[in-house]
This record gives C-alpha cells, structure tokens and sequence, in this order.
C-alpha cells in the first residue's frame, strides 16, 4: 500500500491516487483538547472535514480545511 492509500485509509478523507499539480498539502497541529478546538473552529466558521475520532492507538485527531481546500490536521 502506497502513503497515498495509507492516508485515505486513516482520514477517509479525498487524496488524489496519483501525482498531482495541484497546491494542496496538509498540515498538522497538536492540541490538548481536539474536542474543545474542533468547537472552536466551528463556531468561527471553519468547515470541519472529520469530526474528532480516537485511534486505536489512542490519538484524537480531526480535519478541517482552510479557504484554499488543504487539510488541516488536529490532533492530541
């Protein structure tokens, strides 16, 4: 499995399958409360992509994205 198909299976977000010309990328940010910052985010208008889920490994992470479409990781 390629990091691309890695990625769409732990975000279930839309990765491209193949190289892409296009700007987007993601970023992450750690938080101490995913919850609490997706509320946050929320209230300000920020479209929220995945709402917070606990891994199996026991990290919180959410996606939201920014005006441009890239995805903003954020998690514990």
């Amino acid at each position: 499995m390629n990091s691309r198909e890695n990625v769409r299976e732990l975000t279930g977000l839309s990765i491209p399958k193949g190289e892409s010309e296009s700007s987007n990328f993601e970023i992450g940010f750690v938080v101490e409360d995913v919850n609490e910052t997706i509320s946050g985010l929320r209230e300000q208008g920020v479209k929220v992509l995945v709402e917070p889920i606990t891994k199996p490994w026991g990290q919180t992470i959410a996606y939201v994205s920014d005006p441009d479409g890239n995805y903003i990781e954020i998690c514990s």
